[in-house]
């Protein structure tokens, strides 16, 4: 995919496949490539990605999509929040009695300098959710959006890092960044900035995004912003990663499982024992058994697996279109499953299921020839799927997988 096809095409893509997730990926580093994105910058430095393109992100998010979230009178804190670096805004100030947000005070504090934070539109927003989509198909990684609008001359936070790496696209006006020198290098979710001892250190790195510019901060790394002399709009995509700590731990579970000894309580007055041999003993003997475990056992990469299938509503992008598509399906029409589709045997005799996302649907155990030929077997004709089911039930089962955002038509 070329940069200059990627851009129409993000709009479009549902990121169903690895084909399409890298498009998006390449799209948002262009003219970066791949390797030297992961080799040079990835949980290694701050990398800033300037393009003569200000349109470039366009097709993602706009002040008329923020203008039709505010004003519905549908949105409540902390879906929106407010804040000002040198003032403290109380959600008095924007939230009514029921928690909606009161789009005329948020605007007016907006005036007066306070940055307006949209969190998670990536749930309200198809383009945002293929954006997530992609990229956590290409990272492994979950993914989320903010979106920070910021007026002219403003500041949002204070110094501070985050505990999980972001992109960073500007979308409109400009930001001036300030970056300092990283004191915690990957910070885990409990090493988050604390500014009551925290204090950023020297300078190391300044630079000004534009429109249709990018930028990848790793955790940790110190950073602040502020915009320009015109009203600034960017969304931060954050990679919520999961990293050998996390896989670890769920080793532990699963030897604790396994073995009743890392199961039994700590003994009764263990605080007053701490300096006790035998109760270090008893700590040694019990990790020697969790390392022996540990050792023989398979890493259970499954058992994190199933947290990398967030629902980004890209699945339900076009559910009423497909819906009125479906009634003119013929045993002629070819379709197309997603490619992250999986089809198996459920655990309820008689059943199978589809997993599609965040979506798992249960179906008679008979279809699931039918589900694993689409799964494999790309673009193909509806009359062509296995014989296990009768004509009428082909179109049915399409039909259902339609609905769901499963299944598209091709033609």
């Amino acid at each position: 995919m070329t940069p200059t096809d990627a851009k129409p095409a993000v709009a479009a893509l549902a990121a169903d496949s690895a084909a399409d997730a890298q498009g998006i990926y390449r799209w948002v580093i262009d003219p970066m490539t791949p390797d030297e994105f992961q080799s040079r910058y990835y949980e290694r430095a701050v990398c800033v990605i300037r393009r003569d393109d200000a349109s470039h992100f366009d097709t993602l998010l706009s002040i008329d999509h923020l203008d039709r979230v505010l004003t519905t009178g549908l949105a409540r804190h902390p879906e929106i929040n407010l804040v000002q670096n040198e003032k403290t805004i109380t959600t008095s100030e924007y939230v009514d009695d029921s928690g909606r947000v009161d789009p005329v005070r948020a605007t007016r504090l907006f005036r007066q300098g306070a940055t307006i934070i949209f969190t998670h539109l990536h749930q309200r927003i198809p383009s945002l959710g293929r954006l997530c989509e992609g990229l956590g198909r290409v990272f492994s990684s979950r993914m989320q959006t903010n979106i920070y609008l910021t007026p002219p001359r403003a500041q949002g936070f204070a110094p501070h890092w985050d505990t999980h790496d972001v992109f960073i696209l500007q979308i409109a006006g400009t930001k001036h960044w300030t970056i300092y020198d990283t004191k915690i290098p990957l910070p885990l979710q409990n090493q988050a900035f604390d500014r009551t001892v925290d204090t950023p250190g020297p300078v190391s790195m300044e630079f000004v995004l534009g429109p249709g510019d990018t930028c990848y901060i790793p955790r940790g790394a110190i950073h602040a912003a502020k915009s320009s002399d015109d009203t600034s709009l960017h969304i931060t995509t954050g990679l919520i990663a999961f990293n050998w700590t996390d896989l670890l731990l769920q080793a532990v579970v699963a030897a604790a499982m396994s073995e009743v000894d890392l199961r039994r309580n700590l003994p009764m007055g263990w605080p007053e024992m701490t300096g006790d041999r035998r109760l270090a003993e008893e700590y040694r003997a019990r990790a020697e058994k969790l390392i022996a475990f540990l050792a023989s056992a398979a890493p259970p990469f499954d058992a994190i697996a199933d947290h990398l299938t967030p629902d980004y509503n890209s699945l339900s992008s076009g559910l009423l279109r497909r819906a009125i598509d479906s009634n003119h399906l013929t045993l002629a029409s070819v379709v197309r499953m997603r490619e992250d589709a999986q089809a198996r045997l459920a655990d309820t005799p008689g059943h199978c299921s589809i997993r599609c996302g965040a979506k798992e649907l249960e179906m008679p155990a008979m279809v699931l020839p039918a589900l694993e030929f689409l799964q494999r077997g790309g673009p193909t004709p509806i009359g062509a799927l296995p014989d296990v089911i009768d004509d009428e039930s082909k179109l049915v089962l399409v039909r259902r997988l339609m609905a769901e955002g499963i299944v598209d038509a091709v033609s």
